[in-house]
Formats: C-alpha cells, sequence, structure tokens
C-alpha cells in the first residue's frame, strides 16, 4: 500500500497532547431577581408618596395645594416689538388740557413711587398679556391719543404700545424718553398712598375692619401667619395671583399688608394692590416678626382665609385709586 492509502496512527507524542475544551455557555440573566427588585422599589415609592398625602392632609385643612396654577402660558407666542409706533414728545402734548389717556407700563413699585398724574396702570410683564379689562376700557376711547410709558432704559413701554396696537386699540403713542423725559419736564405727577400700621393698631381694628396679606413664600406661610391671612407670595418676575388680587380689592376693607421683617416684599405687593385700584392699602411695621415677637397675639399654622376680587387700573366706582399729587 502506497503511503497515502495507509491509516495514520497517532504518536505518542500526539496521544499526550491535551484537547481544548469547549467555551461553557453564558449564565443566564437573573430575570426574576430582576423583577423583584423592581417591585420592591415600586413599593417603597408608593408608600413613601402615600405617607406624604398622609403628613400633607395631617397639616390641616387639606393642607398645601397638590396642584399649582401655571403662572403664564408657556405656549404664548412672544410678540415682536413695532419700530412703527408713533412716538410724541412731553414737548408736543403741551401743558393745557388736551385728550390724552396716559398708560403707564412699569412694575408696581415703580408706579406707586411716581407716574403721570391721572395715569392707568398697565404692567408690562414679561410672562402675560396685558389686563383685558384695561385693554377694553382703553378700546372705547375714540379719538383719544393713547400715550404709553415705560422706563427710559427699559423695553416696557414700547412691548405695551405693541401689544395694543395689536389689539387693534386706536391712537397708540409711545412718550419719547419715558417717564424720566416727563419728571424732567417738571410735569404733573402723582404718588400712591401707602402708610404704617403697629402691631398695636392691627390688633384693635383685626376682627372686623382689617384685611391681611402674607406675601412670604407658602412655606414659610403654613408654618405660621396672622390669623385670617391671605397668603399672597411675593415674586420679582410673575404677576400675582389675578384672583386674590381681585377678591382683595372687591372686599372693600382695609387691606395691610406684611412680610418676614424687613418690609421690602411687602411694599412691592402692597403698591401691586394700590396700583391696582385698593382703596386704603398699609404696612404693617416689623412684619411677621414683630407680630411673632409679641406673644400676646394669636397665630395660625394653617389656613388661608381667601375674603376678598377685580383688579385693574381702576376701581369699582371707575376711579384711580387714592394718590398724593405732586406737582
Amino acid at each position: 500500500m502506497g503511503a497515502e492509502g495507509r491509516e495514520q496512527v497517532p504518536s505518542q507524542s500526539d496521544a499526550g497532547a491535551v484537547l481544548p475544551k469547549k467555551r461553557p455557555r453564558g449564565r443566564p440573566l437573573p430575570f426574576g431577581a430582576l423583577a423583584w427588585s423592581f417591585v420592591q422599589a415600586a413599593g417603597l415609592v408608593v408608600v413613601a408618596f402615600s405617607v406624604a398625602l398622609f403628613v400633607n392632609w395631617a397639616r390641616g385643612h387639606g393642607g398645601l395645594p397638590l396642584v399649582r396654577r401655571a403662572p403664564f402660558d408657556l405656549y404664548t407666542d412672544c410678540p415682536e416689538v413695532r419700530d412703527d409706533l408713533p412716538v410724541v414728545t412731553v414737548q408736543q402734548l403741551g401743558t393745557g388740557p388736551r385728550s390724552v389717556v396716559f398708560v403707564d407700563g412699569r412694575m408696581a413699585p415703580a408706579y406707586c413711587r411716581g407716574h403721570v398724574q391721572g395715569a392707568l396702570f398697565l404692567p408690562a410683564y414679561e410672562t402675560e398679556a396685558p389686563d383685558p379689562a384695561v385693554v377694553a376700557h382703553l378700546s372705547k376711547q375714540r379719538g383719544k391719543w393713547i400715550v404709553v410709558y415705560g422706563d427710559r432704559k427699559l423695553q416696557g413701554g414700547k412691548r405695551l404700545a405693541t401689544s395694543l396696537a395689536n389689539a387693534h386699540v386706536r391712537g397708540v403713542h409711545l412718550l419719547d424718553g419715558g417717564y424720566e423725559a416727563w419728571e424732567k419736564a417738571k410735569r404733573p405727577i402723582a404718588r400712591c398712598a401707602i402708610s404704617q400700621m403697629t402691631v398695636a393698631s392691627v390688633k384693635a381694628h383685626h376682627a372686623t375692619e382689617i384685611v391681611l396679606v402674607d406675601t412670604r413664600q407658602e412655606d414659610a406661610f403654613s408654618k405660621g401667619h396672622i390669623p385670617g391671612a391671605v397668603n399672597l407670595p411675593f415674586d420679582d418676575v410673575l404677576a400675582p395671583d389675578p384672583k386674590v388680587v381681585a377678591r382683595l380689592i372687591a372686599a372693600h376693607h382695609f387691606i395691610v399688608v406684611y412680610d418676614a421683617k424687613k418690609g421690602a416684599d411687602a411694599w412691592s405687593v402692597a403698591a401691586e394692590l394700590k396700583a391696582r385700584g385698593a382703596r386704603s392699602v398699609s404696612l404693617l411695621s416689623g412684619g411677621w416678626a414683630a407680630w411673632k415677637g409679641l406673644q400676646s397675639g394669636p397665630t395660625s399654622r394653617v389656613g388661608n382665609t381667601d375674603r376678598a376680587a377685580s383688579g385693574t387700573g381702576l376701581n369699582d366706582s371707575g376711579k384711580k385709586p387714592d394718590v398724593e399729587v405732586v406737582r
């Protein structure tokens, strides 16, 4: 037989060689353990949420609200500022009587510190459209100039004038130089009258004649506040809750505003109420700290009395709020 047909017998060296072992199959994933861990995690979330709801309910009066109102429509288109608005100067307006309606587009603190005498308050918030009640009032002013102004360095006046023109309000003009130009020309201005009240005065009239407004945030309000106070938190960007502002103005009570202590937040909210038509607005001297410091004064930990309704630049009688006129 040839070499090719012979059966090859493995040699001793070949017999001693170690053949490679087959690779073991991978271990199966522990789906059961993963599923059980997921069930445990979901159970902990449910238990924690239930405990939180119970604790919130135990605070009394339903606890803190679980749903907050949307401060503004996130999907509202932002109108562009128009460049074709007619501009009028202080000199062109003259000093005598004229068919002019002034509209102040600044925020309430600036309005109350000084504004054109007789001007309507219509703040140009970046997150909200102008008050529809004031816009409707301006739409009825036929044959008059609607002169809008703001701060000289800001775009509030232009933005408000654009909104009014887009709302088909006729006769809209922009005051050149804003309020600063009017004040520099020594034209008649007015200021809001906001007084101070002591804790003793508030206690003497608290039961029937006064509505208290707490401007602190909800968590601080829930931990303690003057009994019967309405919570209207201060925000330097968003407008205050219009429903609460409307009810406060419609109540026709003396409104006393307070914050934690310093008074800056209280002043801003008081100015907002006064500019929108509240008849009598005062600040509580020393704020919550002064009230709490006198242990004889009662405090509440829960509750939010909503005594109070429609806030525009005009009050219910159609008149402007009380102002101090400066000439």
